[in-house]
């Protein structure tokens, strides 16, 4: 054995405290003596958020002596968690660029910095990292409101996460992703300059992209889990490769018409869980995936989906939020058990038809766990109007929760037109308004003062929900103690399903 390595520990530490972090970690290698004395040095962790403390001064000074050991001796850091709002010129940015370059000498295996500020506003520059920090050791990198304006080289990183960081140069980031062999985990976040990026990462098993225009993806045999969200206008996700392994799909703020959207999820053979966000007027959406299991649609146009087309025999889980209800909906699933359908009406009066669609549509599955409906416009009913209609039996719905009660609603016919077209087992109404007061009341006393043999009806074959329902309850011993932001809940028993 060489002299250096009988050197008593403290020696050989205060030997690593002066060598690079990437040098001081390769002795590890050179003997068993060596390797003890690397894996002997202290372990830190350190997390640092300033919302924890009332006084700036406070923070900084809690900050500067946790941090002092760095500057006495080589350290392994387990975490450096960082959180605080700071700009580039700041009176706080020299102490901010002192404690990454102290932890910068050392060995970081997860660093997280989070700098507040997302963008240049009211002239204020987001923090600059310096150029002088060293992550070749990070296995984790996560990146928050700052701006990047040196390549980072970090050759270990398996996750890799950048929210709202601006770069001077576009290619830094491509060329940070290039130097990460080993990824596994990528997540980029409204990054101002980064338009275009390509992924080439044989290990990578999860990746997200919301705000990049331009992906590709290729040679990505691993990928699990794949997110993209782009809502600034037209873009382009290319999957050069197949992903065998793709088992969960998000596709967000979509401005693609039905049949590319077909095309993007028709590729991926494995996939289980697909999540859309069209923000595209489409005529008709047909998927056809014989493995899915979930599948979830949420619209931002309210002149969504037309016509929908589901091909999923073992498809379990259904969820759609949209501004209107599908005027064709064919659904291949003899699985599906679990279904949650939210509807926010838009820019026109609810109408008996519109409540007869809603029958119809609710109708197309054998039941339904969750109906939630928002009540912006005025609503209009009359079972007379339908009389000519072919109308479908009731579908068992499990739960319905009216939120956003108009002022000046027509209660009586709109909660007519609800019962009639849903009778559901539970009635959810939160209360935050006068309004849903209001609503409250009124249906409690609509259910708990009825007829008990109505003849509202009479000489008609179609019959409103008084003559179908048997019994209701409701869950508070005083319906009149409201308080806000309460869920309000009538269970209800109708004939028709004993």
């Amino acid at each position: 054995m060489d002299r250096i390595s009988e050197l008593p520990e403290p020696i050989l530490h205060h030997i690593l405290f002066f060598m690079p972090t990437k040098d001081a970690a390769r002795t590890s290698v050179l003997s068993k003596r060596w390797k003890i004395n690397w894996y002997s040095l202290p372990k830190y962790q350190f997390c640092f958020n300033k919302e924890l403390y009332e006084k700036q001064e406070d923070f900084m000074d809690c900050v500067g002596k946790a941090l002092s050991i760095l500057g006495k001796q080589k350290v392994i850091i387990e975490t450096f968690n960082l959180s605080m709002i700071v700009s580039r010129n700041g009176s706080c940015a020299s102490c901010v660029n002192h404690w990454i370059e102290l932890a910068s000498r050392n060995y970081i295996k997860v660093l997280a910095l989070d700098f507040k500020i997302k963008s240049e506003i009211e002239g204020i520059d987001q923090y600059r990292l310096p150029d002088t920090t060293n992550v070749e050791s990070i296995a984790s990198l996560t990146l928050s409101n700052c701006e990047l304006k040196s390549p980072l080289f970090c050759s270990l990183l398996k996750d890799l996460s950048l929210t709202n960081v601006s770069v001077c140069d576009k290619q830094i980031v491509q060329n940070l992703l290039s130097n990460c062999s080993v990824l596994q985990s990528f997540h980029i976040e409204n990054c101002l300059g980064v338009k275009k990026l390509r992924l080439n990462h044989p290990r990578l098993k999860e990746a997200n992209f919301k705000g990049v225009r331009d992906v590709d993806i290729e040679a990505v045999p691993n990928l699990e889990k794949l997110e993209y969200t782009y809502s600034r206008g037209p873009s382009n996700l290319e999957v050069i490769d197949d992903c065998n392994n793709l088992k969960e799909l998000t596709l967000g703020s979509l401005f693609m018409p039905g049949h590319e959207i077909q095309q993007h999820v028709s590729k991926f053979t494995s996939l289980e869980t697909l999540k859309l966000e069209i923000s595209f007027v489409l005529e008709k959406l047909q998927i056809s995936i014989a493995h899915l299991k979930s599948l979830s649609f949420l619209s931002t146009d309210y002149e969504y989906l037309r016509e929908l087309d589901i091909d999923c025999p073992n498809l379990c889980e259904f969820k759609c939020s949209s501004m209107v209800i599908p005027s064709v909906l064919s659904i291949n699933a003899a699985c599906l058990e679990d279904v949650t359908i939210n509807i926010m009406p838009h820019g026109s009066n609810i109408h008996p038809q519109w409540f007869l669609h809603l029958r119809k549509y609710i109708a197309e599955f054998k039941q339904v766990n969750c109906l939630e409906l928002s009540i912006p416009d005025q609503s209009a009913f009359s079972l007379k109007s339908l009389r000519y209609e072919s109308i479908p039996p009731p579908t068992k719905l499990k739960q319905l929760k009216v939120k956003y009660i108009r002022p000046s609603q027509d209660y009586t016919a709109l909660i007519d037109g609800l019962l009639w077209s849903s009778y559901p087992e539970v009635i959810s109404i939160r209360h935050y308004t006068q309004q849903d007061k209001e609503f409250i009341t009124f249906l409690y006393n609509n259910l708990e003062y009825r007829e008990e043999n109505p003849q509202c009806c009479n000489g008609s074959h179609i019959k409103c929900w008084r003559h179908y329902l048997k019994a209701f309850k409701y869950e508070s011993s005083s319906p009149l103690s409201f308080e806000t932001g309460k869920d309000f809940k009538f269970v209800l028993t109708w004939k028709f399903t004993e």
